[in-house]
């Protein structure tokens, strides 16, 4: 077959155009092959710093790669920092944003529900309000503590009303004779994620009927056979809390806790739930349980959580 030459242009050009485009595809496959999200995100040791702009807060020696960046949903987003100078991991605090909606019970539907994720996200969604809400409560009496504290620490008296305020609080923290360091022992959080993983264990993600009914997830006893009765879900909620801050038997959680303000550490419900030696008749097989549910379900992001704000103006 003869061709003409406008044909064999053709031709060539048509062969030319395929070899090209195999070329790219190839090109972008290998990429493909060896290309990670955390390439997208440069290193601060290979980008020319700008002269003109302000000092960074970071100490000139210290550089930091951005490894990793989440969006989580109704969460924000999660950086982790690797410290190219140290083999520690520098994480910044995920904070999970929920609205301020409070159920007066526990759904019905978990007790029903077969799927496992939805029952553990349904039952989650209803406690955790509550037991951020009443953490707020009392970190505002904390933080009005603490300020008395140091009042009386610089020398200065107390105001009537303010004394009044410090022994009601007193009295509702079962101190007979007021003593600051005993107040602020009991004065204080009980982390979210030891909450919720108490709840889980007692009451199965809400499956006992009981636990719905009563409004008592974390199975507190009016006695050796009945379970306690609560009016309402924060009630329960509460009625915990105020346990855990109150009652003798677990003094060493409320001493764990304090040791770890005093160095400076936010309350660690891993640390603090051996302070729960006395909650449950298994004692230490209740602890370990406790503690490999808190970190299974990664119940601890939930430390950090807080309510969505209201941005009226």
């Amino acid at each position: 077959m003869i061709r003409t030459p406008q044909k064999a242009f053709k031709h060539f050009f048509d062969r030319s155009f395929i070899i090209a485009i195999s070329a790219m595809v190839t090109i972008l496959y290998g990429t493909s092959l060896t290309w990670s999200p955390e390439i997208f995100f440069l290193s601060t040791s290979n980008v020319e710093p700008n002269k003109n702009a302000a000092p960074s807060i970071l100490p000139q020696n210290e550089t930091f790669t951005l490894a990793k960046k989440i969006s989580l949903s109704h969460n924000r987003v999660v950086e982790n920092a690797f410290d190219k100078d140290s083999s520690a991991i520098h994480k910044k605090t995920i904070s999970i944003e929920i609205p301020r909606v409070f159920a007066a019970h526990l759904p019905a539907e978990l007790g029903i529900i077969t799927n496992i994720k939805n029952k553990q996200e349904m039952f989650i969604e209803t406690l955790l309000p509550h037991i951020l809400k009443y953490n707020e409560d009392i970190l505002a009496d904390r933080t009005y503590l603490l300020r008395l504290k140091r009042i009386v620490d610089n020398g200065n008296s107390l105001s009537f009303e303010q004394r009044l305020w410090l022994q009601d609080l007193a009295k509702r923290y079962n101190i007979k004779h007021i003593s600051f360091d005993e107040l602020l022992k009991r004065v204080d959080i009980i982390p979210p994620s030891l909450a919720l993983g108490q709840a889980v264990v007692e009451s199965g993600w809400g499956g006992c009927k009981y636990a719905r009914k009563q409004n008592s997830p974390f199975g507190l006893m009016r006695d050796k056979t009945r379970l306690m009765t609560f009016d309402s879900l924060y009630e329960g909620v509460k009625t915990y809390v105020d346990t855990l801050n109150k009652h003798p038997a677990y003094d060493s959680l409320r001493r764990i806790r304090a040791q770890q303000r005093q160095d400076g550490i936010h309350p660690c419900s891993l640390k603090l739930a051996d302070g729960l030696i006395y909650y449950s008749t298994r004692r230490q097989a209740y602890i370990r349980q406790l503690k490999q549910l808190i970190g299974l379900h990664s119940f601890k992001k939930y430390d950090h959580a807080r309510f969505i704000t209201d941005l009226r103006s």
